[in-house]
């Protein structure tokens, strides 16, 4: 895929997502790459698919906030 067609994929996730979450996550990853063309990490391809599963996961509402973790912990360590 080239750079144009890649970019505008993006930008479209990005325009049809409402989390707030994933759109946090995003602009992180961007400001830790420090330099706007060099990325600070180049995914493979099992990764990327890793984060797409991960993404529609979270889309779908399908994911745990810190508080639902940390009493499903509570539970887990009979605490």
């Amino acid at each position: 895929m080239k750079t144009p067609e890649l970019k505008k994929q993006i930008i479209d996730r990005i325009n049809e997502t409402n989390s707030e979450q994933l759109l946090a996550d995003i602009y992180r990853w961007l400001e830790l790459t420090g330099e706007k063309d060099k990325p600070a990490y180049i995914f493979t391809e099992e990764e990327n698919k890793e984060l797409d599963s991960i993404a529609k996961d979270v889309e779908a509402g399908k994911y745990l906030t810190k508080d639902k973790a940390d009493k499903e912990i509570k539970k887990w360590l009979g605490k």
